[in-house]
């Protein structure tokens, strides 16, 4: 409804002991992840260089690659 091709869920992992953590698994129609792997990985790596060019330590690409697609999702199209 809402134009997404896939479902994220989120699901707890219990360890021996006391730890455990969260971890998402996506669901995803073969055709559409496809399409999205040829996509993505050229998009990530054209951000990851942008991040490069502009002297922002690598350490800190994967977190702001990470804001940049959450706000993406608020931009109409």
């Amino acid at each position: 409804m809402l134009g997404y091709q896939d479902i994220n869920i989120g699901i707890r992992i219990t360890l021996p002991g006391e730890k455990s953590f969260f971890c998402e698994v996506l669901l995803s129609l073969d055709k559409m992840y496809g399409a999205k792997a040829d996509v993505e990985p050229s998009l990530y790596k054209k951000m990851r260089s942008c991040l490069a060019d502009l002297h922002i330590p690598e350490t800190m690409h994967n977190a702001l690659v990470r804001s940049i697609n959450l706000e993406f999702e608020h931009v109409e199209s």
